[in-house]
């Protein structure tokens, strides 16, 4: 892949007419994504948008491709060398501190198959589909 790719993600089976709740809680919750500038951090490019697909409403987003596949993928090579963990553990802290002090999100699911790398090596924190957001109410969530 190329700089510039795109991947298309669907968050949510389809979509039943109770849902406007769980659309809603998405919108926002990828705006305070759209919030977090960080390398470190996936990108939401676009959306949610809703897209029927055979009569069914879906929820799609767009985020970067990231070349340079997960940590999992790696790690399945062997151990990390030193500067390979230091470098993952700067941008995981890099990551952890964008989330936190832009919009305080907590992550929740660090693993090794939510970290991509980009095409220069630099791992990417992704999929924040569990994240505590800290400056929701509880009438948010």
């Amino acid at each position: 892949a190329q700089t510039g790719d795109r991947v298309l993600q669907r968050v949510h089976e389809p979509l039943s007419d109770t849902d406007s709740v769980l659309l809603e809680r998405l919108r926002r919750e990828l705006s305070a994504m759209q919030a977090v500038s960080s390398p470190h951090v996936v990108s939401i490019l676009r959306g949610p948008s809703v897209v029927a697909i055979r009569g069914e409403d879906h929820v799609f987003y767009e985020e970067p491709y990231y070349s340079g596949g997960t940590l999992a993928r790696r790690l399945e090579g062997g151990a990390l060398t030193l500067d390979a963990v230091l470098i993952l553990a700067r941008g995981l802290l890099d990551a952890i501190e964008a989330l936190w002090s832009t919009a305080r999100l907590v992550h929740r699911d660090i693993k090794p198959s939510n970290i991509v790398y980009d095409d220069s090596h630099v791992p990417v924190l992704l999929d924040l589909g569990i994240a505590l957001h800290l400056t929701r109410t509880p009438s948010d969530s």
